[in-house]
């Protein structure tokens, strides 16, 4: 698992971030991906997790535990029309789906979730994350 910024436009926002991936999953990447005026967190899941029984949706909750997404994964098989070429870190197979962050400046802190259709929690991940105004000023 990695985390970083998407994109070589840093025309809304400078961004670092890092995380860590403490098991293998369906999860590949996790990633700041910054659009005309907003950001995203985008999360790339291993292109046969769209068609596995096993996978149900990505959870995604703050550091309060406060839920930010659920990504259903199983019903939304190949309905992504992301495509993970959008930064060279993820280029490779995969479905990329993305849940809005919010204008820069941003700062995060996330757990991500992929969960089976039984409800139990089958691969986890931590990722943080700081988004600035290219300029690196406050707005």
């Amino acid at each position: 698992m990695t985390a970083g910024c998407l994109g070589s436009d840093e025309a809304i926002a400078r961004c670092s971030s890092k995380g860590a991936n403490l098991e293998d999953g369906p999860l590949e990447r996790a990633k700041v991906i910054r659009g005309d005026e907003e950001l995203a967190l985008g999360i790339l899941v291993d292109a046969d997790a769209p068609t596995d029984e096993s996978v149900d949706a990505v959870v995604v909750r703050n550091r309060d535990g406060d839920l930010i997404a659920d990504v259903p994964i199983r019903d939304n098989r190949e309905m992504s029309a992301l495509e993970p070429d959008i930064d060279p870190a993820l280029d490779e197979d995969g479905e990329l789906y993305a849940v809005r962050i919010g204008a820069p400046p941003q700062h995060g802190d996330f757990d991500l979730e992929v969960i089976d259709p039984e409800g139990e929690v089958v691969q986890s991940v931590h990722t943080r994350f700081n988004c600035y105004e290219p300029d690196g000023e406050l707005p």
